[in-house]
């Protein structure tokens, strides 16, 4: 939906209190109507849940209009009876195209509710508070159409805007004459809370031109948008128990998705690491099961061939004559040492 077209509905729901839908049916000219809170309200009350039928039949009375051009919300009573008696009549086929038809009505009342912010900063919401008398509108409860049938939620909350914005009005004039009185005493005081005003002004007129221009909030809709994807901060006590009614339901945000995508990949890795290891073990076994036991040579102790199969020529060759140097030492002391006894015994 295009702002200029949810602007121009919200504009019709301020003046009348409800959206519109012409339909043509049999030489008839019908014009549907989005019902108010009040006559929701009324209308709960009347017909409890288990009356489905009849409650059905009594919405499309209560949402006609206009049947070829005559206002029937003129003489509502006699007119809400009649009709929810034709309808009562009415073919199952042309009941249910009547209620197609107001669903989608209703849709679209509900999408243009979500520019009502960007409506009341624009200069048409406006003209129609003080050119049109917007007061009186809003508490006149006829809206243009015969009839008193209560406000409904967006003509109260483009009352309360319309109100705050009247009232900002009034304080920034109170406050230049303030400061126009203080300058005789003070002017270099008047003058810096006259310019942090001004840019005060500045900055929270620029946020509402971008709201007018979008039809709400660009910025805040992308930054609640992003937060929502994780887990948003708990400040406040709505945040609180909003977060768990969240968990009650089992709703996971992307933190969530995220945690439990891990812990899956970690299974998923474990899972193929012990499959991996079960492997190993199975082809170890298998290969164990295939030596030929008569093949095997029994353990013995290594002799000289099996040595010199095993260390190079020139290895051992060097090996053997070390150790034959030094068994030439030993026998060369032990000789030293038995002449010496010898000499010895010979002195004594």
């Amino acid at each position: 939906m295009s702002v200029e077209i949810a602007y121009n509905n919200i504009e019709n729901i301020i003046k009348y209190g409800f959206l519109t839908l012409p339909y043509d049916h049999g030489g008839y000219r019908l014009v549907l109507k989005t019902i108010t809170n009040q006559e929701y309200m009324n209308l709960r009350m009347s017909f409890p849940e288990g009356e489905r039928s009849t409650r059905d039949t009594y919405y499309l009375a209560l949402s006609t209009y206009m049947i070829n051009g005559v206002n029937v919300l003129e003489s509502r009573p006699e007119s809400t009876f009649t009709l929810n008696k034709f309808y009562k009549s009415a073919p199952y086929a042309f009941i249910k195209e009547l209620s197609t038809g107001i669903g989608k009505l209703n849709k679209e009342y509900t999408k243009s509710i979500k520019y009502l912010e960007g409506f009341c900063y624009s200069p048409r919401s406006r003209f129609l508070w003080k050119g049109l008398n917007g007061q009186h509108i809003a508490s006149s409860n006829f809206y243009g159409s015969g009839i008193g049938l209560g406000l409904n939620s967006v003509q109260e909350n483009w009352v309360i805007i319309n109100q705050n914005l009247d009232n900002e009005e009034q304080y920034e004039t109170q406050f230049n004459i303030a400061i126009m009185i203080s300058s005789s005493m003070n002017s270099k005081g008047a003058k810096s809370l006259s310019t942090s005003f001004n840019n005060k002004k500045n900055d929270l007129k620029s946020i509402r031109e971008e709201i007018c221009r979008y039809g709400y909030d660009k910025k805040r809709v992308v930054e609640e948008s992003k937060k929502s994807k994780w887990t948003a901060p708990v400040k406040t006590n709505a945040d609180l128990v909003r977060e768990l009614d969240r968990q009650m339901a089992g709703e996971k945000d992307l933190h969530d998705k995220f945690f439990d995508k891990w812990v899956a990949e970690q299974r998923s890795k474990s899972e193929e690491i012990r499959k991996a290891i079960e492997r190993k073990q199975i082809e170890y076994r298998k290969s164990l099961e295939d030596v030929d036991d008569t093949i095997v040579e029994e353990s013995r102790i290594a002799t000289k061939e099996d040595i010199e199969r095993m260390h190079s020529p020139k290895k051992f060759d060097r090996a053997l004559l070390h150790a034959n140097k030094v068994q030439e030492k030993l026998d060369f002391i032990k000789k030293i040492g038995s002449t010496v006894i010898k000499q010895e015994d010979r002195n004594d």
